[in-house]
């Protein structure tokens, strides 16, 4: 018989044993997270290999997609081969590249980029999808860890997106209230998110309701912001940092003459940039800011007047301004190349002097002797850091330019909205819209005209007729009417334009108008009943 006796287990074995537990729990996660890391590396490793921004673009957007590359940038693509990470980068803060993102494949690309992270937040457009891409970095398995909602509270401006700033500072508030002791001035998330909130000119609504949240900083931003004038009109005084952002904000300039007394030279130059303080300024020629002027789109017929005191900052100033082309093309040798790269109205000129524009890459491509362009090497790793061309590549009227010369092209122009055309061989298969020779056919066939066709493509016509077709005229008409406002146009959106076009047109239609006015004396264009002559002499 065992009588022998269990050990008793000390105090420092218990704490022995519990460290070691700890270690070795910890020892488990770090191996955790390494296998997670090396599967990401492996999975951007083999997306690397595939080059899946190649294949994107050659078989999926083509067949898939609204919109395409212009044959030009996909060649230079396909050619030059800069990093695949590259394109998801800068493709993700192209407002017109949206739709590649309904797919949250390509979305998560952007949060696995190792090239640098994409400001994504910035796209108005993504709309929705922001939320989506919110929930893939927060899932935390990939490259990017956060977003950057300094960006979204200050730039972007979608309706959707401002509904989850809304809700995240709502969050952040409720987090501030409940904690006890704590002082919400001292909350730096809080004060950043009031901060970037109050220069959003979306987001006077959202500011209204958490006015007591706003610190002296989140003023001096209110007071340049062009929707928030009416929270400065009711004040008696105005201390001089904020009349100084008042002085920028073209909406203010009824309070700034109420306190013009009170403006100093750093208020006169912000003056002197507002357009439309210009009657203002007029009055006070002695005061301003000349460089601050030629910022100016307004002011040029006081810029005129005084261009023999200008000096080469204020026509690098003046370069920029897009009411400035004549005077500049009248002073040619004073222009800046640098700064007319930004300015859109600019281009034509930029490209009547294009040769000037090349020798500034003389420098910039070591060892190279620049004559003709011809003669130009594509060694983008040197050339597409040169101010001009980084300038030219958000600039949306240099499309033209960099399709005469695609020598020029660099990662940089994937961000400019104007790479992309309509794919209108997708919209063919998608819509079966009638073009314009068919629509001619159909339009003489039931006129009645005598038009010389085959018994195939009568029945063809026929069967048109007989269905509720689309035309090509009808897509045009609204893809003109965006493009010439500048704005995205969406496939969804599309479809519904032409619906709403359509149906305005059925309501509307003179029969229909006039069958309400002969039986019912109303009138549905003016929504209203008309009184007949009987009703008159009553």
């Amino acid at each position: 018989m065992n009588t022998s006796k269990k050990r008793k287990i000390t105090k420092e074995e218990v704490r022995e044993n519990k460290k070691i537990k700890k270690q070795e729990r910890k020892q488990k996660k770090i191996k955790k997270d390494d296998k997670q890391s090396s599967k990401n590396v492996k999975e951007n490793d083999m997306r690397w290999n595939r080059r899946y921004s190649d294949y994107y673009l050659t078989e999926v957007m083509p067949k898939k997609e609204m919109y395409k590359l212009k044959d030009f940038i996909l060649d230079w693509w396909l050619d030059s081969k800069p990093c695949d990470d590259a394109f998801w980068c800068f493709v993700g803060e192209n407002p017109h590249a949206v739709f590649m993102f309904h797919n949250k494949k390509n979305l998560r690309l952007i949060s696995t980029t190792h090239y640098r992270e994409t400001e994504i937040e910035k796209n108005s457009n993504l709309g929705i999808l922001m939320e989506s891409l919110i929930e893939i970095i927060e899932e935390g398995r990939y490259t990017r860890s956060r977003l950057d909602w300094v960006y979204m509270y200050r730039d972007n401006t979608n309706s959707y997106v401002l509904y989850l700033m809304e809700k995240k500072l709502n969050n952040i508030i409720d987090r501030v209230i409940n904690t006890p002791g704590y002082d919400w001035r001292d909350d730096d998330e809080l004060n950043y998110t009031m901060e970037g909130l109050s220069e959003n000119p979306k987001a006077v609504h959202i500011i209204k309701e958490k006015m007591h949240y706003l610190k002296e900083d989140c003023w001096w931003r209110l007071a340049s912001n062009p929707n928030a004038v009416s929270l400065f009109e009711s004040l008696k005084e105005i201390d001089i940092d904020t009349l100084r952002c008042l002085c920028e904000n073209p909406n203010a300039i009824h309070i700034i003459e109420k306190h013009k007394e009170k403006l100093d030279s750093d208020c006169w130059e912000n003056l002197s940039a507002n357009p439309n303080a210009i009657k203002f300024m007029e009055d006070n020629i002695d005061k301003l800011d000349l460089c601050s002027i030629c910022i100016n789109p307004n002011a040029i017929h006081i810029i005129e007047k005084h261009k023999e005191k200008l000096n080469d900052v204020c026509w690098e100033y003046l370069s920029e301004n897009p009411n400035a082309i004549p005077l500049l093309e009248q002073n040619i040798e004073n222009v800046d190349w640098d700064s007319l790269a930004y300015n859109e109205n600019g281009i034509e000129l930029f490209m009547n002097h294009f040769e000037k524009f090349i020798k500034q890459f003389e420098k910039a491509i070591k060892g190279e002797n620049i004559e003709t362009l011809e003669n130009v090497n594509p060694i983008y790793h040197n050339i597409c850091f040169t101010s001009s061309l980084l300038h030219l590549t958000s600039n949306k009227k240099s499309i033209k330019l960099f399709e005469k010369y695609p020598i020029l092209l660099n990662e940089y122009i994937l961000k400019n909205p104007m790479i992309f055309e309509v794919n209108y061989e997708y919209l063919k298969n998608k819509l079966n819209y009638v073009d314009y020779e068919e629509e001619e056919r159909i339009c003489s066939y039931l006129k009645e005209n005598n038009i010389n066709i085959t018994k195939e493509e009568e029945l063809s016509i026929k069967n048109r007729i007989n269905t509720d077709y689309i035309t090509l005229r009808e897509i045009d008409i609204v893809i003109r009417k965006y493009n010439e406002k500048d704005e995205y146009l969406p496939e969804s959106r599309l479809i519904f334009e032409i619906s709403i076009e359509r149906l305005i047109k059925a309501v509307l239609h003179p029969k229909r108008v006039n069958y309400y006015l002969t039986n019912y004396n109303y009138d549905i264009l003016s929504d209203e009943y008309v009184n007949d002559s009987s009703d008159d002499e009553m």
